[in-house]
């Protein structure tokens, strides 16, 4: 899943994967009182502001981990040159610090350019609907929610791999920065 992010980078806006398909919801609504619709509406609305919240939150900090991946490569990019004229275990160490840097700083960059779907209602439709749309508008919020909670759940999951990455790869270089001082 992690490199069908990172390389999600080579193929603008094609929809990236996430863990789980959403479970679609088909319950009937007619029984369900106006009140308990209007409270249906309300947390669908909550819940869809919640999701745009920590999408927003992931990308803040993927921009900041991107930040950080870009200036582990370019380091060790620098630091290229006394890895391979050293012996050839310092050359595969340094070479696996470089892969793990790469794939954080592509991994944390699909995360601010990869396309992220999120449900959304569409009041124009809403408003084309028989009256009372409060049934048709309460079941619109219950059946979008569950993609942003799949796409929100899968994003922060790559956010995590992406750090770990860039922590393992500077921990990786380590004795290439010893054996190169």
């Amino acid at each position: 899943m992690y490199l069908a992010y990172a390389f999600g980078l080579l193929r603008p806006g094609t929809e990236l994967p996430t863990f789980g398909e959403p479970t679609p919801f088909d319950r009937d609504l007619s029984e369900h009182t106006d009140d308990d619709l209007d409270l249906l509406i309300d947390e669908g609305r909550r819940q869809l502001d919640r999701q745009l919240h920590d999408l927003d939150s992931v990308r803040d900090r993927a921009g900041t981990l991107l930040t950080l991946g870009l200036a582990e490569v370019a380091l060790l990019a620098a630091s290229g040159q006394p890895a391979w004229s050293g012996p050839w275990w310092l050359a595969s160490i340094w070479a696996v610090a470089a892969a793990c840097a790469f794939l954080a700083a592509a991994g944390a960059a699909s995360l601010l350019a990869g396309r992220a779907d999120l449900g959304r209602t569409d009041a124009r439709l809403a408003a084309n609907q028989d009256p009372p749309i409060k049934g048709p508008l309460a079941l619109g919020y219950l059946s979008v929610v569950a993609i942003g909670e799949e796409t929100v759940r899968t994003r922060l999951t790559v956010l995590r791999s992406a750090a770990t990455l860039a922590v393992l790869a500077a921990l990786i270089y380590v004795p290439v920065f010893v054996a190169a001082s």
